[in-house]
C-alpha cells in the first residue's frame, strides 16, 4: 500500500505533552487534499499565556465536544495504514498528543502502529545547517511565507509551503523528482531518518 503525506498540528492548554491537553487539532491530507480541524473542550481551563499565544479562549471551548467526541471525525479522516505524518517540532510535542489522543480509538491505536512521523525541524537542520533558529515563525519570516498565528490550520498551511520549499532544495527544482516525492512520501522520511 502506497504512503500518504499529512500534515498536523495541535494547540493544547500549555507547552508540556505529558500533562496539557488538546484545544485544536488540524490536518492536511497533502496526497487528496482533504482537510479536517477542531475545536476541542479540555478538562482544564486554558491558561491566560496559551489564550494570548494563540487568541482561543475558555468561553470558545465551552460549547465544543471534549477530545472522545472527536474520536468518529478522526477515525474516518485517519483510518489508513502507512501514513506519513509531518509536523514542527513533532517529535517533541505534537507526536505525544496524537498518540494520547488515537488511544481513544481501538481502531487508530492499531494503525498507529504503521504511521511514520517527520519532524520538519530535523529537514530544515539539514537543509538549512548554519541557521540559528529552526522555529517555524523564523523559518516562514526568512522565506517569506505566510506565518502561521498559532491556529492549527493556519500553521499546518505555513507548514505545506515550508516543507515544499525544503522539499524543492533537496531536489534541486527537479519537478519530475519532487511529484514523486510527493507520490511516494515514504521517500522522504528514509532519506531523513
Amino acid at each position: 500500500m502506497s504512503s500518504q503525506l499529512v500534515y498536523y498540528d495541535f494547540e493544547t492548554t500549555g507547552l508540556n505533552p505529558f500533562h496539557d491537553e488538546i484545544i485544536e487539532y488540524a490536518f492536511l491530507n497533502k496526497s487528496t487534499g482533504r482537510t479536517i480541524e477542531g475545536l476541542v473542550k479540555p478538562e482544564t481551563p486554558v491558561s491566560n499565556l496559551i489564550q494570548n499565544i494563540t487568541k482561543i479562549t475558555n468561553t470558545m471551548l465551552e460549547e465544543e465536544k471534549p477530545i472522545s467526541g472527536h474520536i468518529k471525525k478522526l477515525e474516518e479522516f485517519l483510518n489508513r495504514e502507512n501514513l506519513i505524518f509531518v509536523a514542527h517540532n513533532g517529535n517533541n510535542f505534537d507526536q505525544f498528543f496524537l498518540k494520547r489522543a488515537v488511544k481513544n480509538s481501538p481502531i487508530l491505536a492499531i494503525k498507529y502502529k504503521t504511521w511514520k512521523f517527520i519532524d520538519s525541524i530535523h529537514l530544515s537542520k539539514i537543509i538549512f545547517p548554519k541557521r540559528k533558529s529552526h522555529s517555524l515563525a523564523n523559518l516562514c519570516k526568512d522565506l517569506m511565507i505566510t506565518p502561521g498565528t498559532h491556529r492549527a490550520m493556519a500553521d499546518v498551511e505555513a507548514l505545506d509551503s515550508l516543507f515544499h520549499i525544503m522539499l524543492t532544495k533537496i531536489v534541486n527544482n527537479e519537478t519530475d523528482y519532487l511529484k514523486n516525492i510527493y507520490e511516494n512520501p515514504i521517500k522522504i522520511w528514509e532519506f531523513i531518518y
